[in-house]
């Protein structure tokens, strides 16, 4: 078998080159994007609640959606529909859109891995009313949820479905009077894509890469170095990010002890308050490999883990390259709600 490239140092110097050129090019670009910032990219609740409420904007939105999701235009009418959250049904049905006679829901699962039959269930609660069912789940990626693979239900993603819906409501807003409105549907399909790695900007990336085969096989080596590696198994890497956790607390008068063994390979990092225990971080580098935020009474904080191999998660980044502020500003909101937790549980 011909050897196509003879790769070096030399060469993958060239290319980290050639792409940070290209990177602060698309950084121009960029703009300022609150919902990503947030963090609350994940969160269900947040993107059902979104989805709902472009929905509800105007006709055309709502039939560009069921044009996407296979249906046609007046499968039900907008003047006729209505569009609820959060609907009781068996469970809580995240996305609920009916008029008279049909009915649509949408069960939404951003990361959650579901549960067994749940759509169904909420099929069959609904079938005492209603005749006409069209029920989906929504996930990133158009697979249906781990727990639920027997399901026979047809799933719609955001990576094609929603993000191509929102994009064709962006190209319709053409009224100067709906600026508003179009640079809402903008911020939220940035977060989307954020979400399921499909930043638009990374896609130029990918492009360039694509242009050029040998290129294209050293961004492939690189993957490969990196993908499904644990951070966390790298001695030096593990003790500057429990480093850094010690001097944010240190620095903002936050009691902690020093990171401790604890069972299953792990460290801990107890915290308190005017004297008094409010949670911790547990540090698990080699069997679960995470850190992750959690209550006195081992609840754990929402959103609060940070996975050593998910290079989607925007912490792990910056605890990857240093990236003091970010971390900081993570080990902050856990303390927040650690405190908040502590002052509503007395």
């Amino acid at each position: 078998m011909e050897i196509l490239f003879n790769k070096t140092m030399e060469e993958y110097t060239i290319l980290f080159t050639e792409l940070e050129n290209q990177l602060k090019d698309l950084d121009n670009k960029k703009k300022f994007n609150l919902l990503i910032n947030t963090g609350l990219g994940r969160s269900e609740k947040l993107h059902s609640n979104l989805i709902s409420d472009f929905l509800k904007l105007n006709k055309k939105y709502f039939e560009l959606f069921l044009e996407q999701i296979g249906l046609e235009p007046g499968f039900i009418e907008f003047n006729d529909a209505k569009i609820y959250r959060e609907l009781p049904a068996g469970g809580y049905v995240d996305i609920f859109i009916r008029d008279k006679n049909k009915i649509i829901i949408i069960e939404n699962k951003v990361d959650d891995r579901g549960k067994s039959g749940q759509l169904q269930k909420y099929c069959e609660a609904l079938q005492k009313e209603f005749d006409d069912i069209t029920p989906y789940y929504l996930t990133k990626y158009g697979e249906l949820p781990p727990n639920d693979r027997d399901c026979i239900h047809p799933c719609l993603s955001y990576e094609k479905d929603i993000v191509k819906w929102l994009e064709k409501c962006i190209t319709e807003t053409t009224d100067p009077a709906n600026n508003r409105i179009k640079v809402s549907l903008e911020i939220y399909v940035e977060l989307v894509r954020n979400v399921i790695n499909r930043d638009k900007y990374m896609e130029e990336v990918l492009d360039y890469l694509k242009k050029d085969p040998k290129k294209m096989s050293l961004a492939i080596d690189i993957y490969k170095t990196l993908n499904g590696r644990n951070f966390f198994e790298d001695t030096e890497i593990r003790e500057r990010f429990k480093t850094m956790f010690k001097d944010y607390l240190d620095d903002n008068e936050i009691e902690c002890n020093e990171w401790y063994p604890i069972k299953n390979n792990g460290f801990q990092l107890d915290l308190k308050y005017d004297g008094n225990p409010i949670g911790g971080f547990s540090f698990y580098p080699l069997n679960n490999k995470e850190i992750y935020a959690e209550f006195p009474d081992e609840r754990g904080v929402p959103e609060s883990t940070i996975n050593g191999s998910d290079l989607s998660n925007e912490t792990l980044k910056a605890l990857l390259i240093n990236d003091k502020e970010k971390v900081n500003s993570y080990i902050a909101k856990c303390v927040e709600a650690m405190l908040n937790y502590k002052k509503n549980h007395k």
